[in-house]
């Protein structure tokens, strides 16, 4: 009470701040609009105080984070999608350069199924190599900056394998384009070219 604190707290009988606990934090909204309006009725004023309350303050960190979150999500799918279509490039060509290999192999009895699996291999372990690469690269930079920020080191396992599988996946989904192109190559026609 405003008494207690100007007799035995600080002579002055106004505060700078006043924190209200509530039992239950589903109440911190409502007893914030009761306080602001009981302020706005004694002053007079709508602007002599300021309320707020922490839980609509952590409402709106996690709108805020989540939106972020959104955000960074669009720009990994963005990424992602290039990515993938440069390993379906890097393929294709891969593909043409190497079709005397592929008629030889064809003539040597591989089927369709041999080549393409060969090539989805080739294409899964570029984009798993990237992948490692990356959670490395990551690791590294979490630890350098958590010793500046003086911050504690933590690595969450799960998430570097779901990057590692994420990235297989996606060598696997954007190759299987060039390596059915390979598998369905005529040996006459790949063993002709130059």
């Amino acid at each position: 009470p405003r008494g207690f604190y100007a007799k035995k707290i600080k002579p002055s009988p106004t505060a700078s701040s006043i924190i209200v606990q509530c039992l239950s934090e589903k109440d911190a909204i409502k007893v914030a609009d009761h306080a602001k309006k009981l302020i706005e009725e004694i002053s007079g004023s709508p602007y002599a105080a300021s309320v707020s309350s922490m839980q609509a303050m952590l409402e709106q960190y996690e709108k805020v984070s989540g939106s972020v979150s959104l955000m960074l999500s669009g720009i990994a799918a963005i990424s992602l999608l290039v990515g993938g279509i440069g390993i379906m490039n890097i393929m294709i060509v891969t593909v043409t350069e190497r079709k005397r290999e592929i008629g030889i192999r064809k003539a040597l009895g591989a089927s369709p199924s041999v080549i393409r699996i060969q090539f989805l291999i080739e294409s899964a372990l570029i984009t798993v190599l990237g992948g490692i690469i990356g959670i490395f690269i990551g690791i590294g930079l979490s630890a350098i900056s958590s010793i500046f920020m003086k911050q504690v080191f933590a690595i969450q396992w799960s998430a570097c394998f779901i990057s590692f599988f994420f990235s297989a996946a996606i060598g696997i989904i954007f190759g299987f384009s060039p390596a059915s192109r390979a598998a369905k190559l005529d040996p006459v026609e790949a063993l002709s070219a130059e």
